[in-house]
Protein backbone atom coordinates (compact mmCIF):
# COMPACT_ATOMS: atom_id res chain seq x y z
CA UNK A 1 0.00 0.00 0.00
CA UNK A 2 1.58 3.58 -1.14
CA UNK A 3 0.94 7.05 0.13
CA UNK A 4 -1.75 7.49 -2.96
CA UNK A 5 -3.59 4.17 -1.44
CA UNK A 6 -3.94 6.19 1.66
CA UNK A 7 -5.09 9.33 0.54
CA UNK A 8 -7.81 7.91 -1.75
CA UNK A 9 -8.95 5.69 1.46
CA UNK A 10 -9.16 9.04 3.31
CA UNK A 11 -11.20 10.78 0.89
CA UNK A 12 -13.59 7.63 0.36
CA UNK A 13 -14.22 7.77 4.12
CA UNK A 14 -14.25 11.38 4.17
CA UNK A 15 -17.11 11.28 1.83
CA UNK A 16 -18.68 8.74 3.55
CA UNK A 17 -19.10 10.67 7.15
CA UNK A 18 -20.39 13.96 4.96
CA UNK A 19 -22.86 11.55 3.26
CA UNK A 20 -24.07 10.13 6.49
CA UNK A 21 -24.17 13.86 8.45
CA UNK A 22 -25.86 15.48 5.29
CA UNK A 23 -28.36 12.49 5.97
CA UNK A 24 -29.30 13.72 9.40
CA UNK A 25 -30.34 16.84 7.62
CA UNK A 26 -31.25 17.21 4.17
CA UNK A 27 -31.67 20.64 4.52
CA UNK A 28 -27.70 21.18 5.04
CA UNK A 29 -26.92 19.90 1.25
CA UNK A 30 -25.07 23.08 0.13
CA UNK A 31 -21.58 23.76 -1.16
CA UNK A 32 -20.92 25.79 2.24
CA UNK A 33 -21.56 22.46 3.97
CA UNK A 34 -19.15 20.37 2.13
CA UNK A 35 -16.38 22.94 2.24
CA UNK A 36 -17.08 23.47 6.10
CA UNK A 37 -17.41 19.93 6.53
CA UNK A 38 -14.02 19.31 4.44
CA UNK A 39 -11.87 21.67 6.28
CA UNK A 40 -13.19 20.48 8.97
CA UNK A 41 -12.54 16.52 8.53
CA UNK A 42 -8.75 18.30 6.93
CA UNK A 43 -8.42 20.21 10.53
CA UNK A 44 -8.87 17.14 12.56
CA UNK A 45 -6.63 14.90 11.09
CA UNK A 46 -3.93 17.51 10.36
CA UNK A 47 -1.22 18.16 13.23
CA UNK A 48 1.07 21.25 11.90
CA UNK A 49 0.38 24.26 14.06
CA UNK A 50 1.24 26.38 10.57
CA UNK A 51 -3.34 25.27 10.08
CA UNK A 52 -4.53 28.25 12.39
CA UNK A 53 -6.25 31.57 11.37
CA UNK A 54 -4.23 34.78 12.79
CA UNK A 55 -4.95 38.40 12.36
CA UNK A 56 -1.64 38.56 10.40
CA UNK A 57 -2.46 36.44 7.77
CA UNK A 58 -5.89 37.97 7.35
CA UNK A 59 -4.39 41.10 7.10
CA UNK A 60 -1.66 40.12 3.94
CA UNK A 61 -4.82 38.47 2.61
CA UNK A 62 -6.84 41.21 2.76
CA UNK A 63 -9.73 38.87 4.00
CA UNK A 64 -12.78 41.15 5.07
CA UNK A 65 -14.41 41.24 8.48
CA UNK A 66 -17.49 39.11 7.22
CA UNK A 67 -15.87 36.43 5.48
CA UNK A 68 -16.21 33.31 7.02
CA UNK A 69 -12.73 31.48 7.53
CA UNK A 70 -12.91 27.69 7.12
CA UNK A 71 -9.11 27.04 7.07
CA UNK A 72 -5.59 29.58 7.39
CA UNK A 73 -2.10 28.19 6.84
CA UNK A 74 0.44 30.40 7.24
CA UNK A 75 3.59 29.28 5.35
CA UNK A 76 5.90 31.95 6.24
CA UNK A 77 9.18 31.38 7.95
CA UNK A 78 8.63 33.81 11.15
CA UNK A 79 5.28 32.92 10.97
CA UNK A 80 4.18 36.50 9.83
CA UNK A 81 1.16 36.18 7.14
CA UNK A 82 3.62 36.86 4.56
CA UNK A 83 3.07 33.59 2.66
CA UNK A 84 0.42 30.81 2.92
CA UNK A 85 -3.78 30.44 1.69
CA UNK A 86 -7.17 31.25 3.69
CA UNK A 87 -10.16 29.15 2.47
CA UNK A 88 -12.92 31.35 3.05
CA UNK A 89 -16.92 31.19 1.57
CA UNK A 90 -15.77 33.29 -1.22
CA UNK A 91 -13.00 31.52 -2.51
CA UNK A 92 -9.37 31.01 -1.82
CA UNK A 93 -7.06 33.79 -1.05
CA UNK A 94 -3.64 33.33 -1.13
CA UNK A 95 0.03 34.61 -1.20
CA UNK A 96 2.93 33.13 -2.79
CA UNK A 97 6.70 33.82 -1.63
CA UNK A 98 8.30 37.06 -1.85
CA UNK A 99 5.40 38.26 -3.43
CA UNK A 100 3.09 41.33 -2.48
CA UNK A 101 0.30 40.02 -4.26
CA UNK A 102 -2.82 38.34 -3.22
CA UNK A 103 -4.31 35.69 -5.68
CA UNK A 104 -7.78 35.25 -5.43
CA UNK A 105 -9.39 32.05 -7.23
CA UNK A 106 -13.30 31.54 -7.11
CA UNK A 107 -14.64 28.32 -6.44
CA UNK A 108 -16.53 28.79 -9.96
CA UNK A 109 -12.66 29.06 -11.49
CA UNK A 110 -11.44 26.13 -9.73
CA UNK A 111 -14.74 24.24 -10.92
CA UNK A 112 -13.50 24.68 -14.63
CA UNK A 113 -10.45 23.16 -13.88
CA UNK A 114 -9.34 19.74 -14.45
CA UNK A 115 -6.90 18.80 -11.67
CA UNK A 116 -5.28 20.36 -8.88
CA UNK A 117 -1.50 19.69 -8.28
CA UNK A 118 1.96 20.16 -7.08
CA UNK A 119 4.88 21.78 -8.43
CA UNK A 120 8.57 21.09 -8.04
CA UNK A 121 8.55 24.06 -6.11
CA UNK A 122 5.87 23.25 -3.34
CA UNK A 123 3.51 25.29 -5.02
CA UNK A 124 -0.08 24.44 -5.68
CA UNK A 125 -1.98 25.02 -8.33
CA UNK A 126 -5.47 24.05 -10.17
CA UNK A 127 -4.70 25.00 -13.98
CA UNK A 128 -3.38 28.51 -14.04
CA UNK A 129 -5.26 29.41 -10.37
CA UNK A 130 -1.94 29.70 -7.89
CA UNK A 131 -3.71 28.40 -4.32
CA UNK A 132 -1.02 28.50 -2.20
CA UNK A 133 2.28 27.11 -1.26
CA UNK A 134 3.35 24.39 1.19
CA UNK A 135 7.27 24.20 2.06
CA UNK A 136 6.72 24.06 5.86
CA UNK A 137 5.02 20.38 5.30
CA UNK A 138 5.94 17.16 5.14
CA UNK A 139 5.53 14.90 1.86
CA UNK A 140 2.44 13.31 3.14
CA UNK A 141 1.00 17.32 4.94
CA UNK A 142 1.82 18.19 1.02
CA UNK A 143 -0.52 15.98 -0.72
CA UNK A 144 -3.02 15.96 1.69
CA UNK A 145 -3.49 19.67 1.22
CA UNK A 146 -3.46 18.91 -2.54
CA UNK A 147 -6.34 16.09 -1.52
CA UNK A 148 -8.48 18.68 -0.05
CA UNK A 149 -8.13 21.33 -3.12
CA UNK A 150 -9.22 18.71 -5.00
CA UNK A 151 -12.43 17.76 -3.01
CA UNK A 152 -13.28 21.48 -2.88
CA UNK A 153 -12.71 21.51 -6.39
CA UNK A 154 -15.01 18.28 -6.44
CA UNK A 155 -17.51 20.07 -4.75
CA UNK A 156 -17.69 23.23 -7.07
CA UNK A 157 -18.29 21.09 -9.78
CA UNK A 158 -21.39 19.65 -8.12
CA UNK A 159 -22.20 22.98 -7.47
CA UNK A 160 -21.74 24.55 -10.66
CA UNK A 161 -23.66 21.88 -12.32
CA UNK A 162 -26.68 21.91 -9.97
CA UNK A 163 -27.07 26.36 -10.26
CA UNK A 164 -26.21 25.06 -14.11
CA UNK A 165 -29.30 22.54 -14.32
CA UNK A 166 -26.44 20.34 -15.86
Amino acid sequence: MDLSDVLKGLFAISEAVKTVELNKNPTERTFEHNLHMDCKYFKSAESSSRFKDTDKLERKLAIRNDDVVYLAYDDSFWHDGSEGFIITYRGIFARAPYSDVTNFTTYDKLSCCNEVYLKRDNSIYAGNYYLGCVNSLSDEGKERVVSLFNSIRYDAIKERKRVNGE
